[in-house]
């Protein structure tokens, strides 16, 4: 079974979190990869390895069912999306079955969706890494670790179009890494070399030294499988703020890595410089600081990273912006400071006050 007996009873904050970030991406992902995918034979899919019932016990849908009110809604998608659910729980598909024939509009789909009652297993990685599929979004989440490996995020993402999320349960895998009995689950999410070298590293290490070292290496193997931009997004709970979990996505495409990292950042916990973390607390931390290091960081760092050089507002937040933490607003408020310090200069043109276009040119001294 995908999930515990009582996981989808009532759908948590930290859940409505993820279904958000899954279904705000696929609802844009699929204006930019359709134009090119009807052009290649017209269809793009949405796969959902571990999809649950489709609603929780308080009738709050969860991602299978709002990834089809979306498709619904849109004529574009009813003519051209595929829909494959699967999950190892025969209830649960049954469930969803229910639930999707109930949906308003449903027969609109060219496609009508595909219900599978399969574990994820090596036939499955097989099965991506053989054939050749459509431009697609794949979901990938596990209640724990079982199934989710470096070969089948190698499978989903290896054509043109296609992104992938996964859950990575890192309390689990925190725990496995260091168990002997783990050792084969282990070596298939990270490989059997790194995995070794972890499990001998780790334990001489404090915990925020095991997490950084963890999710780096987890990052090693996404690009190893041809993942080249990774957006982690960290789920912490209780007042330790110990990570539970993380949503970790994975691209070929830079466009898709920019729109990703500005909806993970808009769900994420901000400082009041509007600095994203990208992490969901149940107990956020405080927002004042007396300074705030990660902007005085980023406002230091673009004069000296584009001097001598005139690039547009959004070249420069996609050039710097790759592999830090940071969102297209806050390039936008460092850019309005430094041009009223005198430190960059912009075109003569009127803008309206406190505002900073995409395409405004921007020249540093």
């Amino acid at each position: 079974m995908a999930k515990n007996d009582k996981f989808f009873d009532e759908q948590s904050e930290a859940s409505g979190i993820k279904a958000q970030i899954i279904t705000k991406y696929f609802n844009s992902w699929w204006r930019f990869v359709l134009p090119e995918a009807k052009r290649r034979g017209g269809r793009i899919a949405y796969f959902d390895l571990f999809c649950g019932p489709g609603r929780y016990g308080n009738g709050k849908p969860s991602t299978p069912i709002m990834v089809l009110e979306k498709a619904i809604a849109q004529q574009e998608l009813c003519d051209h999306l595929v829909t494959v659910f699967n999950d190892g729980s025969k209830i649960y598909i049954a469930q969803l079955d229910t639930e999707i024939a109930k949906l308003p509009g449903i027969e609109k789909l060219t496609y009508p969706p595909t219900l599978l009652n399969e574990k994820v297993e090596k036939s499955a990685e097989q099965y991506f890494n053989s054939t050749s599929i459509v431009p697609s979004f794949t979901f990938i989440d596990p209640f724990g670790y079982k199934g989710l490996t470096q070969n089948l995020v190698r499978g989903v993402i290896k054509n043109w179009g296609c992104d992938c999320v996964f859950f990575f349960n890192y309390a689990r895998i925190n725990a496995a890494l260091s168990a002997n009995e783990f050792v084969e689950r282990m070596s298939a999410l990270f490989g059997e070399t790194r995995a070794s070298e972890l499990r001998d590293e780790l334990n001489r290490l404090n915990v925020g030294d095991r997490e950084e070292l963890i999710v780096d290496k987890l990052a090693e193997v996404m690009r190893e499988v041809k993942g080249t931009y990774v957006r982690p997004f960290w789920f912490k709970k209780g007042k330790s703020r110990r990570t539970s979990h993380l949503l970790v996505f994975v691209t070929k495409s830079k466009a898709g890595w920019y729109l990703m990292n500005d909806i993970m950042a808009r769900e994420s916990w901000r400082d009041e410089k509007d600095i994203p973390d990208y992490t969901y607390y149940d107990f956020p931390p405080q927002t004042n600081k007396l300074w705030f290091a990660e902007y005085t960081d980023l406002k230091d760092a673009l004069p000296t990273v584009f001097s001598g050089r005139t690039l547009t507002m959004q070249q420069i937040y996609e050039e710097h912006c790759l592999g830090r933490n940071y969102w297209k607003t806050n390039y936008k408020d460092v850019l309005l400071e430094l041009e009223a310090e005198g430190k960059i200069t912009t075109p003569l043109k009127k803008r309206p006050a406190g505002t900073f276009g995409d395409k405004v040119m921007v020249t540093f001294p």
